[in-house]
This record gives C-alpha cells, structure tokens and sequence, in this order.
C-alpha cells in the first residue's frame, strides 16, 4: 500500500511538472512572437567587441546552489519518464501475475483438496469429544475393593477390628481416614493410612473394651486423596515398589501360651520373626501387620512398629501376643511404609554421622 501511494503521488508530481513545463513553454512562445512583431524582420549581426563579452553559461553559478548539471539531470529524467512509467508498470503487472497464480493455486487447492481434510479432520475431533468421557472415566481412580469388616476376641473383653481393602488401579495411590462406627451411626475409633498402587493390605483397630463380643460395626472412608503414578516422578513404578520395599521376613515362629513360662497366670503367647532392609534406603518407621490364621480365617492381629530400620540392618522382634487363641497354622506379616512420602527416608549422611 505504500508503494502505490508513493507510485500516485510520483506520477501527480510528474503530471504537475509537465503542466508546469507545458504553460512555461506557452508563456514564452507568446512573449517570442510579441517581439518578433515589433522588432524589425533583420538584425544586425553583433559586433566584434559583443562576440567578446558573450558569457559562458557552463560558469554560471546559481546563489541557491542550482547548478547547470542538475538542471541537465532533470531535463535527462523528464525526457525518459516514460520509459521509467513503462518499466514500472511492468514490474506491477510482473508482480500482480505472480500474486494471483499463487491465490488461484491455493484456493484451487483448498477446494480441491483443502475442504475434504477439514471435513475429515472435524469428523475425527467430534469422534473425539464422544470419546473423552470413556477416556477420562478410565483414568479416573476406582473406588476400593472393601471386606466386612472382621470382629475378632483380644485380650479379655477387649476385641480388635480388621477390615480387608484392595486398590484396583495402577497408576493410583491414596491417602485416607477410615472410620469404625456402631449400631448407632457413632465413632468407635477414625484412623489414617494409606494404601499404594495394586496392593491388598488389612486395616487394624485394637484393643476395643466395652463392646461386647459380636458388637454390630460398620466400616467407611473419608478425607481420600489420591496421588497419580507419573512417568516423571515414577518412570517404572514396579521396579520403584520393589526395590523400596524389598524388606525380606523370614524365620517367623508362633510359640502359644501352654509353652511359655507365663502361662501359669496369663495367656501369653509368642510372636517371632526375623527383618532385614535389604533395600538401599533407610527408614524413620516400618509398621509390621501381623496376622494368625487357621488357614480358613484369620484368629488374631497385631502390628509392630520399627524404629531407624537402615539398610543392610537385621532384627530380631519377639511379640508377646496375649489370650487364647486356638491352633495358628499360618504367619502373615507384611511391612508398610508409605514409599510415595520422602519424609520416610532418613538422609543417609544423618546416619552415616549417627
């Protein structure tokens, strides 16, 4: 758009100056023959001494800098405009046939080709719409997988609760509260723990007093905040878990209360078992759940807490575990530690220094 106003206003300036030229031009063949009607139709030829006093004009200085070779310049400029027009309008109608080829080509193309892709591409977004709440609903976490909760006799009149609970997603972990309420809708007891991607673990409450033997319980969650398994923070999360909890249990013995020394007063039974780290990382706390069964149900449940479990650290753990509680023919005992939480480690140099 420059261009052509600076193009316009070149040629108004070139009409302008040849209007100019035309009128001057006019002036003066009206003022030749004015004179040439008073003056005689012979002149005398000029003296010697006039031929001496002619000027030369090639000298001639104009005061405002004027010079006879600019005024040739132009006179050059003005006798060639039109060759300049001529090459200007051809390069304009150069540029003009290039600029219409390419919008012809591409709209040529556009509705050739261009339109059918928009249609396709339109139709895949809309397929893609209808399939965004099937997308989002799978990567949604699923609720937990949840058993009745179990009631089982402790020590005397004291009973403790066990509620089975599984996570079904892979990708998911979560922290929460879990809740024990009675017949009537109260809190019994509200705990917090926590469950990891694809894992199975026992919710412990213990050591109840007042409740009766078989006291009706109800079981729930609440404050549940999910953590999503990223290929940031987790590039394989399988090989995490396990090289985090490789956390080995062996040599567990059950001892009951008739081989025990104790056993003339109280019911005390024994617990044993053996835990290594063999993990390269060393934790503040491990929370041991411990669970006796008859091979058909689980008879009792305990937990054990391990303080400043380091790497490569081997411990012995002895429980005395009270009440009567039948034949145990089977030892389960699973380590819990929250591996998602950094506040678990304990910095290696900090025990290195202890």
């Amino acid at each position: 758009m420059v261009f052509l106003h600076f193009f316009w206003y070149y040629i108004s300036m070139v009409n302008l100056l040849k209007d100019n030229l035309s009128d001057g031009k006019k002036e003066q063949k009206e003022k030749k023959e004015a004179s040439q009607l008073k003056a005689p139709r012979t002149s005398p030829e000029p003296t010697k001494d006039e031929t001496k006093t002619k000027v030369d004009i090639g000298k001639y200085k104009d005061p405002e800098g004027l010079s006879v070779g600019k005024l040739e310049t132009g006179l050059w400029f003005l006798k060639h405009r039109k060759k300049f027009l001529y090459a200007l309008y051809t390069v304009l109608i150069g540029i003009s046939i290039v600029s219409w080829s390419i919008f012809i080509y591409s709209f040529g193309h556009y509705i050739l080709i261009g339109m059918v892709e928009d249609s396709k591409m339109l139709d895949g977004l809309s397929r893609f719409n209808h399939a965004i709440p099937i997308i989002l609903q799978r990567q949604k976490a699923q609720p937990f997988l949840v058993q009745a909760p179990a009631i089982l006799s402790g020590n005397g009149t004291k009973t403790d609760f066990v509620t089975k609970i599984i996570n079904p997603n892979l990708t998911h972990w979560a922290e929460f509260k879990y809740i024990y309420r009675n017949s009537d809708g109260d809190i019994i007891v509200e705990h917090e723990n926590f469950i990891l991607p694809n894992e199975s673990k026992h919710l412990l409450s213990l050591g109840h007093e007042g409740l009766g033997s078989k006291p009706e319980l109800s079981f729930e969650f609440s404050d549940i905040s999910w953590g999503r398994v990223t290929a940031h923070d987790y590039p394989d999360w399988e090989a995490y878990s396990a090289e985090h909890l490789n956390i080995e249990i062996s040599d567990k013995k059950f001892t009951p209360a008739a081989s025990t020394i104790l056993t003339e007063t109280l019911s005390l039974n024994e617990v044993s078992f053996t835990a290594k780290n063999l993990t390269a990382y060393n934790y503040y706390d491990v929370n041991f759940i411990i669970l006796l069964s008859d091979n058909t149900r689980i008879i009792s449940v305990n937990q054990y807490f391990l303080e400043n479990f380091l790497s490569g650290e081997s411990r012995d753990i002895t429980l005395t575990w009270p009440g009567r509680l039948g034949r145990v023919r089977q030892i389960d005992i699973a380590p819990e530690v929250n591996i998602t939480d950094e506040h678990v480690f304990i910095n290696q140099r900090a025990s290195w220094e202890d």
